[in-house]
């Protein structure tokens, strides 16, 4: 019979053991190399039967979920650089911080471009109120020599 485990690296099933001796003391199999597995499957040719026919049987033993593997599981989404949760939170914090920092830099633009304009309405505002007083001060003049050339 043939023993195969399902290789969650390269989601294929590889070949652990092969026996085609008289298995019938055998009960107890070992994975060579320690793989790192959820799923295990045995196919056993049996030829012994008393009419010579050939008869296959498979059996699968799978633990899809077993505490290691849930465990596994939860800790690569949870930690995966790319789609993890840690990455994506990190992430999505990283674009918020940057689109804070682009609206404050904006905002601190347009600040400037206000306080230009202001500066420049003050200053145009202060040479209007100089003129004013010159001319004020002219019309003044004006009056009181008018005043006094009257008298």
């Amino acid at each position: 019979y043939i023993m195969e485990y399902w290789d969650i690296n390269s989601n294929d099933w590889k070949l652990a053991r092969e026996f085609t001796s008289n298995t019938s003391s055998l009960n107890y199999i070992s994975l060579l190399g320690d793989p790192l597995t959820d799923k295990l499957r045995m196919t056993i040719k049996d030829t012994n039967a008393a009419d010579k026919k050939v008869r296959l049987v498979e059996i699968q033993a799978m633990e899809n979920q077993g505490t290691s593997s849930r465990l596994r599981s939860t800790l690569n989404k949870i930690t995966d650089n790319i789609s993890g949760v840690f990455s994506t939170q990190n992430s999505t914090l990283q674009d918020k911080i940057d689109d804070y920092e682009k609206s404050i830099e904006n905002m601190e633009d347009r600040m400037e471009m206000k306080e230009m304009s202001l500066i420049n309405q003050w200053t145009a505002m202060e040479s209007t109120l100089s003129q004013l007083k010159n001319q004020g001060d002219f019309f003044m003049q004006q009056m009181d020599a008018l005043n006094n050339s009257n008298k």
